[in-house]
């Protein structure tokens, strides 16, 4: 929907979630709940082409001016923050988080403005309680 208001236009018909606006704002970057990568097509509408081939992403990732950056939760031996570079087209390793964890459960992912800092917000355990109540009515 455009920012001074108006009719909404639908971009895509099959599926795509989290998406991110290119530092141009010509293009949105997105991922598809049932294809791997990362794809981008112009907002104005136009074919989708697929960015980045990298398998697992829905464990987090998040745009910068330059690049992507992405969390490889698959990386052996823990799980890896690559960096996706505009300019070379191409990955690098900045990090590595200093455990695995057994399920991806990574909720947030984003860098500052400067590319100086990570933030990764991790849920470390899940746990369920089952209460009985009694005389309820």
């Amino acid at each position: 929907m455009p920012a001074e208001g108006g009719e909404p236009i639908q971009l895509t018909r099959t599926g795509p979630r989290e998406g991110f606006f290119s530092p141009d704002g010509k293009l949105i970057y997105f991922l598809y709940l049932n294809q791997e990568g990362i794809w981008s097509m112009p907002v104005d509408g136009g074919p989708e082409t697929r960015v980045i081939e990298k398998g697992s992403l829905v464990a987090g990732w998040t745009m910068t001016p330059s690049g992507i950056y992405l969390l490889d939760d698959a990386a052996d031996p823990r799980p890896a923050i690559l960096f996706y570079d505009f300019a070379g087209r191409r990955f690098r390793q900045v990090a590595t988080l200093p455990y695995k964890w057994e399920l991806p459960t990574v909720e947030t992912f984003a860098v500052s403005r400067d590319g100086a800092w990570l933030i990764i917000a991790q849920q470390d355990q899940i746990n369920s309680d089952l209460m009985l109540v009694e005389n309820l009515r």
